[in-house]
């Protein structure tokens, strides 16, 4: 999930690994786009972008 910008020029990304995927109840590539999320997590660093790795759904609300 690419944050402040479309890859390769977005400035934060939130990703969930496919072996993480099962957990969600839902599709995250089509149920997340164009949606205000919350995301809590460990703020790392990943080829000079900030990244944060999402394995739990409970670090990701998604906004109303």
């Amino acid at each position: 999930i690419n944050f402040g910008g479309k890859y390769p020029n977005h400035k934060f990304t939130a990703v969930i690994f496919p072996k993480d995927q099962p957990k969600f109840p839902y599709d995250p590539v089509n149920v997340l786009k164009d949606k205000n999320v919350c995301i809590t997590g460990k703020i790392s660093e990943y080829k000079g972008t900030a990244q944060m790795v999402l394995n739990d759904p409970a670090q990701l609300v998604i906004k109303d």
